[in-house]
């Protein structure tokens, strides 16, 4: 339902949340423990879930949180989906070290390097071998390029072909990408 709904051209950005569910799936995703960090909405935990993930959705909005535990019960996975609060993006001493398999997010990777120690944190919460997976809508570059070759050994983007037609042009934005960083 997920992928119809991102397929559908009146969604903005599902050229962007397509790549990210290839990419996520790109793995199985079955018995890994996964972070949605800043989950939003919780779509995508969600769906991780639906594959048979256990999911912990972070996010600063407890409304965000109320409504994602409200998707995973309406989708029968309310077991394998937890959910947090979160109060501050670079302190997640909430979980162990190499805690997660996979770490997932929206959020752009200047917004989490300019954070002081979130990419720290996401790393120390990873596995030896595990993935970040960010899926933005401008690709890293320069010192964030470097920030996330300090914490992973193995960079790969992905950038998506550039919006087309009279809206880019009226609206011109950086072609989205999705970066996958291993540990």
């Amino acid at each position: 339902m997920l992928e119809s709904r991102f397929r559908d051209p009146a969604c903005p950005h599902g050229a962007l949340h397509l790549a990210a569910m290839a990419e996520l799936s790109s793995e199985p995703l079955a018995g890994k423990h996964v972070l949605d960090y800043n989950s939003g909405t919780a779509e995508f935990g969600i769906w991780m879930a639906t594959e048979f993930a256990e999911v912990h959705l972070l996010d600063a909005s407890p409304a965000n949180i109320a409504l994602g535990l409200e998707r995973a019960q309406a989708s029968g996975v309310a077991r394998r989906v937890k959910a947090i609060h979160l109060t501050n993006s670079a302190d997640l001493d909430m979980f162990a070290d190499s805690a997660f398999d996979l770490v997932f997010t929206r959020t752009p990777l200047a917004t989490i390097a300019s954070t002081p120690g979130a990419l720290n944190e996401i790393a120390r919460i990873l596995k030896p071998g595990a993935r970040l997976v960010v899926a933005h809508h401008a690709p890293a570059a320069g010192a964030i390029q470097s920030a996330l070759e300090r914490h992973f050994a193995e960079i790969t983007l992905q950038p998506l072909a550039a919006r087309r037609g009279l809206l880019a042009r009226l609206v011109p934005s950086p072609s989205p990408a999705i970066t996958t960083a291993r540990k």
